[in-house]
């Protein structure tokens, strides 16, 4: 499935749906009804659909809706699956691996067609390089960190010594890659996972967390100073905080634009608490309010709700937000002490980042990379007491 990203959206809509049939096959439906977190995702998305009734344009309403199949499927599939064994784990995160640092190659070897100096000028405009996953950046900055993430879960499962120095290595690769990337999504999802495993050192030997902490400094003071690409989109960051004081109201910087858009959906939310403007209306209902409150911001300019609770509420309304939020919150309150579980719940809060400064379930990407890293990782808790585990220390 995640290859299948990689190469194009029928590609990964098909192997999804191959996926979900053969997991499923031989399971009578009356088997699903048990799948309690499944069926809180039903209810958010039956929400969503609702919206139909109040939304004017239907085409808009079809395809958001149909993004969200996904939740339909995965879940439910995932739920019926036995926890990965050994020789599929290994697989897993060598093909994993291997798939991520093709899509890093294809970004990097743009320095060796294109004008290195003219990349690099890109990143003053917040403009990164291509990536794979039809230059979503978001998505794919996204996916590397959570790969980053599974490859150092499953590292001491790895039976061979140069097996876990390969995979290893190939981890460090794609911690570099994502410091030359600079898309933020990825970068911060990288950090927290450091900080995550900081803090597990820090509850199990104080001294070692402590040199992981500083460790994580140094190798951000170091990637600042040595890669131009990270230095420059850092200083777009200043640069867009500075203009934000100032009274910036154009739209033109990419964060600021963020903010605006949040301060709209808020106001559209309040006037439309419970319903929402439905799920095809949402670009409309922003239109109509950069109008009104931003007047300044071009139409090239204006964006969809650059966070998914906001999007949830706007579309359908805030108790379609609340589910969404409950049906988020399942799985991690369902987790008790262990290294399985530890590991869950900071891929959980890897997740999190592409949910509060993007919409990222409102496109397919986003849905895929989402769902099936999360599911995943998911699956190794101990499926035989509902997903819970209380095994080894981490890490």
């Amino acid at each position: 499935m995640i290859g299948g990203m990689l190469v194009s959206r029928s590609v990964a809509s098909i192997s999804i749906m191959l996926f979900g049939l053969v997991a499923l096959w031989g399971i009578h439906p009356k088997e699903w009804l048990r799948q309690r977190w499944w069926l809180l995702g039903l209810g958010w998305i039956a929400l969503y659909a609702l919206s139909w009734f109040w939304t004017t344009d239907k085409a808009e309403w079809s395809a958001h809706l149909q993004v969200k199949l996904p939740f339909l499927l995965l879940p439910l599939a995932f739920g019926f699956l036995p926890r990965f064994s050994a020789q599929h784990g290994r697989v897993y995160t060598w093909a994993l691996a291997a798939m991520m640092l093709a899509g890093a190659g294809y970004t990097m070897s743009f320095f060796l067609h294109g004008n290195v100096h003219g990349l690099i000028d890109q990143y003053k405009y917040a403009h990164v390089l291509a990536t794979p996953m039809e230059n979503d950046h978001i998505s794919f900055s996204a996916a590397v960190a959570l790969s980053i993430a599974w490859i150092v879960y499953y590292l001491p499962r790895i039976p061979n010594a140069w097996e876990r120095i390969v995979l290893g290595f190939a981890a460090l690769l794609l911690a570099l890659y994502l410091h030359v990337l600079a898309a933020k999504t990825g970068l911060v999802a990288c950090y927290i996972l450091m900080l995550g495993l900081a803090f597990f050192w820090l509850k199990k030997d104080w001294r070692k967390g402590l040199l992981v902490l500083v460790l994580i400094a140094g190798l951000f003071v170091l990637a600042y100073a040595t890669i131009p690409t990270l230095r420059e989109r850092i200083g777009y960051s200043w640069v867009t905080w500075r203009a934000i004081q100032s009274g910036e109201r154009t739209g033109v910087y990419s964060d600021a634009g963020r903010l605006f858009s949040y301060d709209i959906a808020l106001r559209l939310i309040a006037k439309n608490p419970l319903f929402g403007v439905g799920s095809g209306d949402v670009l409309h209902a922003m239109g109509k309010g950069y109008a009104q409150w931003y007047p300044e911001v071009a139409k090239a300019q204006q964006l969809w709700p650059h966070n998914q609770w906001l999007t949830c509420a706007l579309a359908a309304g805030i108790p379609t937000a609340l589910l969404f939020t409950l049906w988020l919150f399942w799985p991690l309150l369902r987790t008790k002490p262990g290294r399985d579980a530890a590991f869950f719940r900071i891929v959980w809060c890897m997740l999190l980042v592409p949910l509060m400064v993007d919409a990222i379930l409102e496109v397919q990407f986003g849905v895929g990379v989402f769902l099936i890293f999360l599911l995943v990782q998911y699956n190794q808790l101990d499926a035989t007491t509902d997903r819970i585990t209380s095994n080894s220390s981490f890490p």
